[in-house]
């Protein structure tokens, strides 16, 4: 309204006019790393919030990598049981510390995971205001916390040797 009133002299007096607002790019996306930087689902949620006042419409949220994986399988257990979980609460920090995953419930354990019931409530939270969520699951390199937990998916079949799945092993394809 306030940009409106300096086309004419009375700003409390708008002239007819037709508006046509549209954005200037059709792909408007923010990425969220959840993977290094686990954050709890309210905080997404106003995450998607803000997205919705800018007028994005694409959400990359970054679920797995190295740093932990976020996003419960239940055929695969571990992944949330341990690869969720680190033992520094900044990536770097863990990084640069040995790079080790911990139990759930270790009392030194940092991190976290979205259950499939959390997934699809913030798929549909965020469709009802307009926003298109693009998970990234990381494959078949950047892989560390799958590995670590499966190592029988790599190719040296020890945990903490290697990042990038064994594509000459057929369990990989079916992982």
């Amino acid at each position: 309204m306030v940009q409106l009133g300096y086309l004419q002299a009375d700003p409390s007096k708008i002239a007819f006019a037709t508006i046509v607002d549209e954005p200037r790019f059709s792909y408007r996306g923010l990425h969220l790393d959840v993977s290094r930087h686990f954050m709890p689902l309210s905080f997404v949620k106003k995450y998607i919030d803000v997205m919705a006042i800018y007028k994005f419409n694409n959400f990359h949220w970054h679920l797995t990598d190295g740093a932990g994986w976020r996003l419960e399988i239940k055929k695969y257990p571990e992944l949330t049981q341990k690869a969720a979980w680190r033992t520094h609460t900044h990536w770097k920090d863990w990084w640069n510390n040995g790079r080790q995953y911990v139990e759930k419930g270790n009392p030194n354990a940092s991190g976290g995971f979205y259950t499939q019931e959390e997934a699809r409530e913030l798929v549909d939270y965020a469709a009802r205001k307009g926003i298109n969520v693009i998970p990234e699951i990381e494959m078949p390199g950047h892989s560390e916390e799958v590995l670590a937990v499966y190592p029988e998916l790599s190719c040296s079949g020890k945990p903490y040797s290697q990042s990038e799945f064994c594509i000459g092993n057929e369990k990989t394809f079916e992982f």
